[in-house]
């Protein structure tokens, strides 16, 4: 099974692991994230989530999906 990340869109590069955990969040992690799993029968992409900055929460965020739709 592979998992692939993207924010806005576009693929994040090395980020193929079942949870995405962004360390530092800045500025440039807002955006709209979305994983795509592929089991080799079928590919499934999840819904969006918005990542906003929240100074006040700290330093570390982990975007996690349970809701999946078929690629057609």
């Amino acid at each position: 099974m592979t998992h692939q990340w993207y924010r806005n869109e576009v693929a994040l590069e090395g980020q193929s692991q079942r949870y995405l955990v962004l360390p530092e969040v800045s500025v440039t992690d807002v955006g709209s994230y979305h994983v795509v799993v592929d089991d080799g029968s079928q590919m499934v992409r999840s819904l969006s989530a918005v990542l906003h900055l929240n100074p006040s929460s700290g330093n570390r965020a982990v975007v996690t999906f349970n809701n999946f739709v078929p690629i057609h």
